[in-house]
C-alpha cells in the first residue's frame, strides 16, 4: 500500500492532466467532431476517401468507434455516431462469426478488435441485440485462439484480452448471465494459450502491455527496454500499446512513487507532441494527418482515431474496460 501522502500526489498529477486537457493540451474532442462529420450513412468510417485503402474500413471503423466510446469525457459529442457504427460491425461476420475474414494473418486482429467493440457497446448500453453479436464474435475468437495454440501473435492477444476485461465487466441480466460466465471462462483459457515471439516493433510493445497485466511485481527496467517509436503517428499502434502499458504499470502501489512518476514524464510529453499536430481549422479540423505505412493503409480516419484512443488513454479518461 501506498502512503495516503503519496495517492494524494497521484490524484492531483491526474486531475492536473485532465484540467490541462480540458484548457486546451487536448484538442477539446479527442478527433473533434471530425468523426461525426465524416462518417458514411451506412455506419462505418470510408477509409479511401480519406487517404487509405478499400480493405481499411474494418479496422479503422472499430477504431474510431473505441474512440467514441471510451471517452468518458466527451461522449456526449459522440452520441449520435456509436449506435450507427455498431449496426454496421455486426452486418459484417459470415456464418461462423468471423468479422473481416480474409486471406491476411492481421484479419484475426481485426476481428479481435470489432468484437471489443462489441462487448464495450454491451456493458456500456446493455441489449439483447448487440450482446448477441458480441457473443458470436467471441465465440469465434475463442476458436481462433484454439486453432492457433499458442502461435497467436501478440497484438491479438492484447485484444482478447481486452475482449475478456469487458465481459467481465458486462452488466448481465438473468438470460446474459449464464454466457457471460462461460465466455469468462473459455476466453480466459485461450488467452493462456500464449502467443509467438515478437517479431517487430508493434508486437514487441503488445507484449509488454501483456506483461504489464499479467506480473504486478515488473520493474520499470522491464518498461524501459522497449523503445518508442521514433514518431508516434507514424506507428500510432505501438505507441498505444506502450502508453496502456506505460498507464497500467503506473497505477499507485505498482511501482515506487519516483520511478512511476519519470516513466509517466515520458507519456505526457509525447502526449504534448501528438495534440500540437491537431488540425485546429478548417475542414480537417480535429483531425491528424496520417503518416508512415500506417498512414497510407488507414488514413486520416485511422490515425485520427488511433491517435484519439492515444490521448484519452495518456490523460486517464479512457473508459474500456482493459484500463479500468
Amino acid at each position: 500500500m501506498i502512503a495516503d501522502s503519496s495517492r494524494a500526489r497521484w490524484l492531483v498529477r491526474r486531475w492536473t492532466a485532465l484540467a490541462l486537457s480540458c484548457c486546451g493540451l487536448v484538442s477539446q474532442e479527442p478527433g473533434g467532431v471530425f468523426p461525426v462529420r465524416t462518417q458514411a450513412l451506412d455506419g462505418r468510417w470510408s477509409v479511401a476517401e480519406h487517404g487509405g485503402t478499400d480493405r481499411s474500413d474494418v479496422r479503422a471503423t472499430a477504431l474510431m468507434t473505441l474512440v467514441c466510446i471510451a471517452d468518458a469525457e466527451r461522449a456526449q459529442h459522440y452520441v449520435k455516431a456509436v449506435g450507427p457504427a455498431i449496426d454496421w460491425l455486426r452486418r459484417l461476420p459470415d456464418k461462423r462469426g468471423r468479422i473481416g475474414f480474409r486471406d491476411d494473418p492481421e484479419w484475426g486482429v481485426d476481428h479481435a478488435i470489432v468484437t471489443c467493440c462489441l462487448l464495450e457497446r454491451a456493458r456500456s448500453q446493455p441489449g439483447d441485440e448487440v450482446l448477441s453479436s458480441a457473443a458470436a464474435a467471441t465465440n469465434a475468437l475463442v476458436t481462433l485462439l484454439q486453432q492457433l495454440n499458442g502461435k497467436a501473435s501478440s497484438e491479438l492477444v492484447v485484444w482478447s484480452r481486452a475482449c475478456l476485461a469487458a465481459i467481465r465487466k458486462a452488466r448481465a441480466d438473468d438470460n446474459a448471465s449464464r454466457w457471460i460466465g462461460f465466455a469468462d471462462y473459455a476466453l480466459e483459457r485461450a488467452c493462456a494459450l500464449g502467443h509467438t515471439r515478437a517479431a517487430n516493433a508493434q508486437e514487441r510493445a503488445a507484449a509488454l502491455l501483456l506483461a504489464v497485466l499479467g506480473d504486478r511485481g515488473l520493474r520499470a527496467e522491464q518498461l524501459r527496454g522497449v523503445e518508442w517509436p521514433s514518431e508516434d503517428l507514424a506507428e500510432p499502434m505501438t505507441a498505444l500499446y506502450l502508453t496502456m502499458a506505460y498507464a497500467l504499470a503506473t497505477e499507485p502501489g505498482r511501482l515506487a512513487e519516483k520511478e512511476a512518476e519519470d516513466l509517466w514524464s515520458v507519456v505526457v510529453e509525447r502526449a504534448k507532441v501528438v495534440t500540437r499536430m491537431n488540425r485546429t481549422q478548417g475542414e480537417l479540423r480535429g483531425s491528424w494527418d496520417p503518416k508512415g505505412e500506417f498512414g497510407q493503409r488507414y488514413g486520416r480516419i485511422g490515425t485520427t482515431a488511433a491517435a484519439g484512443l492515444l490521448l484519452i488513454t495518456r490523460w486517464r479518461t479512457c473508459y474500456l474496460a482493459l484500463l479500468r
